[in-house]
């Protein structure tokens, strides 16, 4: 089964294009910004640069207007039906949301041929026979990561079916944001830009060492991992702390309700959120002195991140931002301890 495409008329009639699988065909004019796999002469401003495009999947063919600026006219053969396709609407921000979407669309349709020769390749080079050994590692490990690849590939083009041509909306945690670094989180703040990275909750003591580091996946909020932080504390040392005081993301009276009902004598936030600072510990100067505090644990963190490197992780993969990030803090803690000896 096959479909035959042939100019009957112009300059290039008897062409002739053959297509014996699934393929797209776009037609246009001659011009720059042309994506066009036939190009009309560039003196017939009739035709625009992307016109209209072709799907064919043997024996049928779709055809579909690209956001052209005169539409598209199908004439039957034998007679004189007509039909006509809208092209380019008035809005220029609509024609230039179709033409997006006709971006995206070719983008998508190449993007699974791709796939296709992947799953081709991959047995392939899996089952090569080289008579060097080097030869033959070398295919096996390609296959390994051509096989990673298009798994990731697969996630790519399920999120851009569903997001660009299904309109859902793809939760955060099923899209793919790096080819590179998979396991990347999308982190979003209020009043914030989104940042592609992964969530760090650390503890720091009296004598500024980093007392735990808890690495976690997606994006949770502040206020759901303050129990966990203050639970790892008792696992660590046998009790809860006295005192504490958290970042104001933390802060909301069920946490507070949680560290008084575990014997924690003082529970500051940062930003009060709603709670009064008696509520949180027992004078207002004990307050401000646990805010204070929290301020100097800033200090802390920001050395690591400008002087430890913790701002950026060169390291690869998720094991690997785990161990970039464990040897940061164990390095800036032992250059805390190596001071203490020395005063």
């Amino acid at each position: 089964m096959h479909v035959n495409l042939t100019v009957i008329d112009g300059p290039q009639k008897g062409k002739k294009f053959e297509f014996r699988e699934p393929d797209n065909f776009l037609l246009g004019r001659d011009n720059a910004g042309s994506n066009a796999h036939f190009r009309l002469n560039n003196v017939d401003n009739q035709v625009s640069r992307n016109h209209f495009l072709l799907e064919v999947n043997p024996p049928d063919c779709y055809i579909r207007d690209a956001g052209s600026l005169n539409g598209t006219f199908i004439v039957r053969p034998g007679n004189k039906r007509v039909f006509f396709m809208a092209g380019r609407n008035d809005s220029k921000n609509e024609y230039e949301s179709r033409g997006e979407k006709l971006k995206d669309k070719l983008a998508y349709i190449y993007a699974g041929k791709v796939r296709e020769y992947a799953l081709v390749a991959i047995p392939e080079l899996s089952a090569h026979k080289a008579q060097e050994l080097a030869d033959l590692f070398a295919g096996k490990v390609l296959a390994e990561k051509l096989t990673r690849a298009v798994g990731l590939l697969e996630k790519v083009i399920d999120q851009t079916d569903r997001r660009v041509f299904k309109g859902e909306t793809v939760p955060a945690s099923e899209k793919v944001v790096s080819f590179f670094e998979d396991h990347t989180d999308i982190i979003v703040k209020k009043r914030r830009e989104t940042e592609y990275e992964h969530k760090i909750f650390l503890t720091g003591g009296v004598s500024t060492l980093i007392l735990d580091c808890l690495i976690v996946r997606g994006n949770p909020a502040d206020t759901d991992k303050y129990g966990t932080m203050l639970e790892r504390q008792k696992d660590l040392y046998g009790r809860m702390p006295r005192q504490v005081s958290a970042d104001g993301g933390f802060a909301s009276k069920d946490n507070l309700a949680f560290a008084k009902q575990n014997q924690v004598k003082d529970a500051a936030f940062a930003k009060k959120r709603g709670l009064s600072v008696l509520d949180m510990a027992k004078s207002a100067w004990v307050y401000k002195a646990l805010r204070n505090f929290r301020a100097g644990i800033e200090a802390g963190i920001s050395v690591l991140k400008r002087a430890f490197g913790l701002d950026r992780c060169t390291w690869k993969g998720w094991e690997g931002f785990g161990r970039y990030v464990w040897s940061s803090v164990v390095s800036y803690n032992l250059l805390v301890l190596a001071r203490t000896k020395l005063a």
